[in-house]
């Protein structure tokens, strides 16, 4: 239930376009559109809603 309660609240956020959870690595990888106003902080204090800390170990820029 995990990766789903992160899943489901990750999606909610606009402009996020897909989410991946691996458990075992504890990392999320999430695929935005070109949604200008989705950032990595709101998709972290997003992810913190449910009960986990996070933090950013890569960002990539749309072109």
């Amino acid at each position: 239930m995990c990766a789903q309660t992160v899943r489901e609240a990750l999606q909610k956020v606009a402009g996020v376009n897909q989410v991946k959870v691996n458990l075992y690595q504890k990392k999320v990888t999430v695929e935005i559109t070109s949604d200008r106003e989705t950032t990595v902080e709101s998709l972290i204090k997003t992810l913190e809603t449910t009960g986990y800390r996070a933090k950013p170990i890569m960002t990539a820029k749309l072109k």
